[in-house]
């Protein structure tokens, strides 16, 4: 409730005074969209933002903004700048609690051009490290996959490398299958070697990487083994190696090496084939217990 009252701040001058009543007031409700974004960590945010500069060009139009529009984008299905302006100053009521302003497709596209592209990789690590923490509170093994798929964009753009198949881009993926959720997502030209990517790829200790003979490199399988992680791949067929001990029939240590680098590329990997044990006191058993008097 309120009342009015009027009063005198002169001779000829008055005041209207309105005198309103406390009261319950409406409680506001996060939307489902807000909801969503709860999970970003604004102080964390901030700092990317600020390691990779990404206000300097487009101060109006903050990193936040961006990053909020981006989300809408995406949740909304949005085809184009004009649709995606529409729908997200349809929902104006929102945009104080969301921390955002209106929005103008010119100042977007500006700004998909200018900011930094680390701005919303680090933000997508960060949220991925957070998706994945009760996998890893559960300690369970960590698997991880590595691949890239080619993005073919035809004789229409220009701009876009030729890698002797396809003009386009290449997008390359760790991707965590029991979480669902991938690890990485990293876009380059299509000439880009996929092990040079994969170099790139932070290692966790404890996990097992499992990529195909495009991620090829000597120099990277010794650093995964440095860091106490694992690999699963195919060797090339001119691959040369040499057995160093024989661990048992289906499991053998062995030295590979590129013909075209030098020795001291050579790393020791495990070889192993699947087969039926022989029965313990078979006439197998007993074959290979001859053959390996050293083996306990």
């Amino acid at each position: 409730m309120s009342r009015c009252m009027l009063g005198r701040i002169g001779a000829n001058q008055s005041l209207l005074v309105v005198e309103t009543q406390k009261g319950p007031s409406m409680r506001y409700v996060d939307s489902i969209f807000g909801s969503l974004l709860k999970p970003i960590n604004r102080r964390q945010f901030d700092a990317i933002v600020e390691r990779n500069d990404g206000d300097a060009y487009d101060k109006t139009f903050t990193s936040w903004d961006h990053l909020v529009v981006l989300i809408f984008a995406q949740l909304s299905h949005a085809e184009g700048l004009r649709g995606l302006e529409v729908g997200f100053n349809a929902n104006a009521h929102h945009h104080y609690h969301l921390n955002v302003g209106k929005l103008a497709r010119s100042t977007l596209s500006d700004a998909n051009a200018r900011r930094p592209v680390g701005v919303f990789g680090q933000t997508f690590t960060m949220l991925a490290d957070l998706a994945d923490r009760q996998t890893r509170r559960e300690g369970t093994e960590m698997l991880r996959l590595i691949d890239a798929s080619p993005i073919p964009l035809g004789k229409i753009c220009q701009w876009a490398k030729w890698n002797g198949r396809i003009r386009g881009m290449k997008m390359h993926v760790v991707y965590d299958p029991k979480a669902d959720i991938p690890r990485s997502v990293e876009v380059t030209p299509a000439n880009v070697n996929d092990v040079e990517i994969g170099r790139q790829v932070e290692i966790e200790a404890g996990a097992t990487y499992v990529f195909d003979k495009g991620y090829y490199h000597f120099g990277w399988w010794k650093k995964i083994n440095d860091t106490k992680a694992f690999f699963v791949t195919r060797t090339k067929v001119n691959t040369l190696s040499r057995d160093q001990a024989s661990i048992c029939a289906q499991d053998h240590r062995r030295r590979l090496s590129d013909h075209r680098r030098c020795r001291s590329r050579a790393r020791e990997q495990r070889r192993f084939a699947a087969s039926d044990p022989a029965p313990t006191g078979s006439r197998q058993a007993r074959q290979w217990e001859s053959d390996h008097p050293d083996h306990q």
